[in-house]
This record gives C-alpha cells, structure tokens and sequence, in this order.
C-alpha cells in the first residue's frame, strides 16, 4: 500500500501517539508498550496504572489497542464487529469484546492522526498445535452457539463471502494492479474464473448470518476455563461451515 495522506500516521504510530490514544480515552498509562504480531492492523499491549499493588490478576494491569488499518473498514463496518461481540458476550459465549469508553462507545479517532481504535482486555492463553477428539468436540459446541447468537442480528454493513466478493472481486484487483507475474497471470486468472463459476450454484440460496470468519486455531485460545474466541476482525456474513473448516 502507498504512503498516502490517509495512511501515513498509521506507518509512523509511535509508542507516544500509542500512549496518548489510550489516555485519552480515560486511562493512566505506565509508560510500558509492547508491539504485538498483527498483519492487517497495528496492536499494542500497554500497561495501565491501577489502584492495586499486586492485582490477583496479572493480565489486568495491561489493556489490548488495537488500531485499524486505516482504509480497510469503514466506522459502520467496525461497529458491526463490536456489537456481535457485545452479543456474545450477553449470552455468555467466550470471547474477548471491546472495553467501553467513558461516553459508552467502544470505537475512537486517536487524537491528531484520525484513526479508529479499541481498547480491549488482556486475555491469556494458548493455541494448541493440534485439537483432540475431546476439544473438537467442546469446540463443535461453542460454534454452535457463536453461530445463534450470529443469527439473531444482522451484520448490514459487513461484506458477504460470495465467489464475485470474494473471488472476482480480488482477481480485478490482482489484474488492475498488475500484481502477479507475467508468465502465470494469464493461467491464473483463467483458474480462479473457473473455480468462482463452478461454485456459484453452490452459494445459491444458501443460508448466510454472522459468523467468525477466520477462526483458524490461532484465534481460538485456550486458557484455565477452556477455549474462548478473540480477533474478529474479519468478521463477515457468510455460511456457517466457513468457521467448520477453518478449525
């Protein structure tokens, strides 16, 4: 992606401009920030001063920032991901929702760049490398109903997988930009054409309801409780067995 005027501030976040987004949406920070793995977005572990001295939780005293790719997802898209988290949540499926902000919100322009963020809890966990019979099992059944509470709602400005979204669409854009070499870009795009033509009458009236997206084992963390969900950020509206396969 080019260095745009829309952009720029999200390739220069420093831990400054990091800190002063979370104090002003309320926090006190110690000054401790932490860059975490993200590939679409920017994330911060930063380290939060509270009233206790030594908390029973370790993993309160820091909080989760994430700031969105700016771009991406518009404020309407964003807002979609935190209200089917806050869903989850009341129905008492694990995962990990979005702290709110003093005025109730949960999404904020940082300060002088204009970039959407949340602040979210610190969880702990793992990623088994491999799920057994007896997890598979456990998470068949958090799925299950990850996937009722996805449709009770609709998720109107979130995308769609369909094979023009999500398969012509990113051809055209491969295509206009030139992206792929030369000596393949032909073959390719006659494959992708066939594949996204073959699968059309699958998609047809297939049902379609908020789902995960991209639960792939690396955000489906294991704690002390058991298996919780984190990292919606590709939330979509799309056929269940998208999350099946995934796992």
């Amino acid at each position: 992606m080019q260095d745009t005027e829309e952009t720029k501030y999200f390739y220069g976040l420093t831990p400054e401009r990091v800190l002063q987004a979370v104090e002003s949406a309320g926090f006190r920070c110690t000054g401790r920030c932490l860059t975490l793995n993200s590939m679409e977005n920017r994330v911060y572990e930063v380290e939060i001063e509270t009233d206790e001295e030594a908390p029973a939780d370790p993993a309160s005293r820091f909080r989760i920032v994430k700031f969105y790719r700016p771009g991406r997802w518009s404020e309407e898209q964003i807002l979609d991901e935190h209200q089917f988290l806050a869903d989850l949540v009341a129905e008492e499926v694990p995962a990990c929702a979005p702290l709110p902000f003093a005025d109730g919100s949960t999404l904020k322009l940082a300060p002088e760049i204009n970039i959407w963020y949340a602040v979210f809890p610190k969880v702990r966990g793992r990623a088994p490398e491999e799920l057994n019979d007896e997890q598979l099992a456990w998470m068949g059944r958090l799925l299950a109903r990850l996937h009722m509470v996805g449709a009770k709602r609709p998720a109107p400005h979130r995308l769609c997988i369909t094979p023009e979204q999500y398969g012509l669409k990113n051809l055209e854009f491969l295509e206009r930009s030139k992206s792929m070499p030369m000596e393949v870009a032909s073959a390719y795009s006659r494959i992708v054409q066939e594949i996204c033509r073959l699968s059309e009458s699958h998609f047809r009236g297939i049902a379609t309801q908020r789902i995960h997206g991209d639960c792939h084992p690396g955000n489906i963390l294991w704690g002390s409780n058991g298996p919780f969900f984190v990292d919606f950020d590709d939330m979509v509206t799309g056929p269940c067995v998208q999350d099946l396969w995934l796992v």
